[in-house]
């Protein structure tokens, strides 16, 4: 029985090496020498008559060149490195103008007709120069990759190997686009995975890696629409666009990060996805991540975090430069830090346009204190009920500086701006006055207090002193504040002393530059000897400088432009 076994195995390669005299070339079995499939031999059809499925090992490389394709009959696959086999190698490097096309052989393909593109654990590694270009090892560039997924596997599988993967469209398979287990830092760049019944990219025990200027569209799965990391961390992503992805019932719209943090997402574009529980646009599990420059928009949650959820001990992160805006959720539409993901800070980021049917339309901390937040911009959020801005809920020590927040809303609540609440302790508005908060036209209250009053310890208290609330009128701004005077059970708002550090333009006293301020300064033109209503720069005339003065602080970010 051994010869003909032997034998068998041999046909197999020969059906699989041998140049083909016409085009439809029938290939399958073992490859265990050098082989390429040319374009003068394509379509190559992977199929049972000629061996079946193929496996790449031995030693051996099977190089395919631009322009080609190859079809699968039903559930076959293509594997590259086995323990059984032996290392192999996969070269599979089309071009722009001429790609590779891995399809199924059916007349009228649908997800799932075929099995998948398999690197096993002794598939040969990627490999890069010093100017981190491919040099050598398993490599699909420039390659499509549809209709696949059969078996429960993912289009393009990886175990416990590292190919590189560039330029490639994975699209329109039964099960997730790629696949990672247990494998070394992968490079994923430029690839556009799209309408995957999965997720469009998984990664399971398999962390460092580098996902860069890639499109991640229109998936659905339970979990991790976009891209799903299972204790997978300290991973890079930047200049990828992932869109319009859904987890059904459970996390992360775009991005789940589960049991995986330490990861650095720098000028990522996410938006328009959404999840059946938290983190529409992303969801992280784990923390010590830092988001730069990201753009995180449109995306929506059941529960909390439509932008962004962290959660349960998810803390220590950085969010720094990002927009976030127009997501939604139950609770925290741009952000939630939930249970334990404190000591975050957030530096620079515009936090706009983001609804919560109940709390927290911009921000909600709940049970995560001892963040830093300076340099934000927190406008426009609306809130079911309270803190259109901020719902600060058990979360003490947090320190605000230099942000602006205005113009929040409440359609049910009482408090568009700051809701403190539950025993949240030293919370401070206090920047000080040259990184003072300006805390001003939120509707109903800017800042309400509803922790319990303490006695003379002022744990409970909101020092809120050298805040800029948009007017000098004192008896205005304690009517924009909730606390003790309001109802002696409930702690204080000390907003004493206050700034108010109108523009120089603002010649009517409201802290607003605008047409009131022109309409002064042009029924006070050519006016001279030191008594000008128009004189904004102080030299006792009104004339082309004062314009000029008024015209550059129109609309600046220091007033509070309540009309």
């Amino acid at each position: 029985m051994r010869p003909r076994v032997c034998l068998a195995i041999v046909g197999a390669v020969l059906l699989a090496t041998t140049p083909a005299l016409r085009a439809d070339t029938p290939v399958g079995g073992v490859i265990l020498t050098d082989t390429t499939w040319d374009l003068a031999g394509s379509p190559y059809v992977v199929t049972v008559a000629a061996g079946g499925s193929i496996v790449v090992g031995g030693d051996a490389t099977l190089t395919i060149e631009a322009g080609v394709e190859v079809r699968f009959e039903p559930g076959l696959a293509l594997l590259v490195g086995w323990t059984a086999w032996g290392p192999g190698t996969l070269v599979a490097r089309g071009t722009e103008q001429s790609p590779i096309l891995f399809t199924s052989d059916q007349p009228e393909p649908t997800p799932g007709d075929w099995s998948r593109i398999d690197c096993l654990d002794q598939a040969a590694d990627a490999t890069f120069d010093d100017n981190e270009n491919y040099q050598s090892g398993c490599v699909l560039e420039h390659v499509t990759v549809e209709y696949a997924g059969a078996g429960d596997y993912a289009a393009v599988n990886v175990d416990q190997s590292a190919p590189y993967l560039s330029y490639c469209e994975v699209r329109d398979n039964l099960n997730c686009g790629i696949a990672v287990y247990s494998a070394p830092p992968l490079r994923i760049e430029n690839c556009y995975v799209h309408d995957n019944q999965d997720a469009g990219i998984f990664f399971y025990y398999s962390g460092g890696n580098t996902l860069t200027g890639n499109t991640i569209s229109g998936n659905s799965t339970t979990s991790g629409g976009g891209i799903f990391f299972s204790q997978s961390s300290g991973n890079t992503l930047g200049g990828n666009t992932i869109s319009g992805n859904s987890a059904s019932t459970h996390d992360g719209g775009g991005i789940c990060f589960t049991f995986s943090g330490g990861n650095t997402l720098e000028g990522n574009t996410i938006s328009g996805n959404s999840a059946g529980r938290q983190g529409g646009g992303i969801y992280f599990g784990s923390g010590g991540n830092t988001l730069t420059g990201n753009t995180i928009s449109g995306n929506s949650a059941t529960s909390g975090g439509g932008g962004i959820d962290f959660n349960w001990t998810c803390a220590n992160n950085t969010l720094e430069g990002n927009t976030i805006s127009d997501n939604s959720a139950s609770s925290g539409g741009g952000i939630r830090f939930y249970y334990y993901s404190g000591s975050n800070t957030l530096t620079g980021n515009t936090i706009s346009g983001n609804s919560a049917s109940s709390n927290g339309a911009g921000i909600d901390f709940y049970s995560s204190g001892g963040n830093t937040l300076t340099g934000n911009n927190i406008e426009d959020n609306t809130a079911g009920n309270e803190g259109g801005a901020l719902y600060v809920q058990g979360s003490g020590n947090s320190a605000f500086a230099g942000n602006i927040i205005r113009f929040n809303h409440t359609t049910a609540g009482q408090t568009g701006g700051i809701f403190v609440t539950n025993g949240s302790e030293w919370v401070s508005l206090n920047g000080g006055p040259e990184a003072y908060n300006t805390i001003c036209c939120n509707d109903g209250y800017d800042v309400y207090n509803n922790n319990s009053f303490y006695g003379s310890d002022a744990r409970h208290d909101i020092d809120a002193t050298n805040v800029f609330w948009g007017t000098d009128d004192t008896g205005v701004i304690q009517a924009e504040i909730y606390d003790f005077f309001d109802d002696a059970s409930r702690a204080m708002v000390l907003w004493y002393p206050y700034v108010w550090d109108p523009p120089a333009g603002d010649l009517d006293g409201d802290g607003c530059v605008g047409h009131p301020d022109l309409g002064i300064l042009l029924a006070d033109w050519n006016c001279t000897g030191g008594d000008c209503p128009g004189d904004c720069d102080g030299d006792g005339d009104t004339d082309h400088a004062d314009l000029g003065i008024l015209l550059a602080d129109w609309g600046s970010e220091c007033s509070c432009q309540c009309d």
